[in-house]
């Protein structure tokens, strides 16, 4: 994400075009970005948005709509040089699958619906996906659990050794980077 733009990522398991609707008030999404290549990793970039601003936005297709709702919405970062606060939530070693990390994601949750806070940014400190960093570890154990999350927040991982077990740094290849 910027000031002025953000990058929505989905998967699907069969292969289609792309298409983010999007627009400052829920249900009345007017704007849209889109990709007409078929594929099942979807990643569209919305660019041209006002800083500081929240944005509701629906997933999909040219065809259909896989997912909106309230919960869908990202807020663009505020101008550089802004003396706005902003939240971050940094975690590491958060994909384990274990009770604790259910117990840590939902407790901050709580802690943010009580204060009225909306988290800016997700930092992943590394060994995001446990054992070995796999596409199916990333999809139970981060994906699955953070999926309110994932609606709402801008992400911004770093690696760790248990990322790179199933993936090549200098190459850029892997689970990982896939993801």
């Amino acid at each position: 994400a910027t000031e002025r733009s953000v990058t929505v990522r989905w998967r699907t398991n069969t292969s289609t075009d792309s298409r983010v609707r999007f627009g400052t008030i829920v249900n009345h999404l007017t704007s849209w970005a889109g990709d007409t290549t078929n594929t099942t990793e979807h990643i569209v970039t919305l660019s041209g948005l006002s800083p500081a601003t929240r944005y509701y936005y629906s997933v999909g297709n040219s065809s259909a709509t896989l997912l909106s709702d309230t919960g869908c919405y990202f807020r663009t970062h505020p101008p550089l040089g802004s003396v706005e606060p902003i939240h971050i939530w940094a975690t590491g070693d958060m994909g384990t699958g274990a009770a604790e990390q259910m117990k840590v994601r939902d407790a901050y949750a709580d802690y943010c619906r009580s204060n009225g806070i909306h988290t800016n940014l997700w930092i992943w400190l590394g060994d995001n996906a446990y054992q070995s960093g796999l596409d199916n570890e990333f999809q139970d154990n981060v994906f699955s659990i953070y999926q309110e999350q994932f609606r709402k927040w801008v992400c911004w991982p770093a690696t760790g050794n248990h990322d790179l077990i199933s993936s090549d740094a200098v190459a850029q290849t892997g689970a990982y980077f896939d993801n």
